[in-house]
């Protein structure tokens, strides 16, 4: 029992010293730009989810490995004609 305990207080020593933490100067060197923490609220991100037009929608199903992309293709295209940014 105590033995249990002492492993477990071990790995999970282990498990949290391992982790890393990443500035975002070192985000940037990598080529990936962060947001600021204040820049990103749930205010602003609710506005964006109102700016939706969720009434007309198109279900795009992904691809299947065998499948040609074509369909996909003309689908992001057609969003691309209508300024729909589907990544997001």
């Amino acid at each position: 029992m105590v033995a249990g305990s002492f492993g477990l207080q071990k790995f999970s020593e282990y498990k949290y010293s391992g982790q890393q933490t990443v500035t975002p100067e070192e985000m940037e060197l990598v080529g990936v730009n962060m947001k600021k923490p204040e820049d990103v609220t749930i205010e602003r991100e609710f506005e964006k989810i109102k700016k939706l037009d969720i009434e007309n929608w198109e279900n795009i199903r992904g691809l299947r490995p065998w499948e040609e992309n074509v369909f996909y293709c003309n689908v992001v295209q057609a969003g691309n004609a209508k300024n729909i940014d589907i990544t997001e």
